[in-house]
């Protein structure tokens, strides 16, 4: 789970909730104290992949113009509109 592509995360936590719903209904005994330190784990583990993205994404958004900063996240320059209706202006699309 630690290096594991994003594409790949979602599959691999539906096979561990399987796996723990496998073994709750065969009635394992301390399957309780398993999940408590499994869940633990994984907290620590995609707490520590959201903290890596959300650099990487900072530094790709800080580095949006300079061509050599590898794009992963942010494929497109965002283009928003600003219009004025009745005194009040608004941005599209809204941020």
């Amino acid at each position: 789970m630690t290096s594991c592509p994003l594409d790949t995360m979602k599959d691999k936590l539906t096979a561990i909730q399987k796996i723990i719903d496998d073994f709750s209904f065969k009635k394992y005994s301390n399957l309780h104290i398993w999940v408590k330190e499994l869940d633990t784990k994984l907290e620590h583990i995609l707490g520590d992949r959201l903290v890596q993205l959300i650099k990487t994404w900072m530094e790709e958004f800080e580095g949006f113009r300079n061509e050599s900063v590898e794009k992963r996240f942010i494929l497109e320059s965002p283009t928003h509109e600003l219009k004025i209706r009745d005194q009040t202006i608004f941005i599209e699309p809204s941020m």
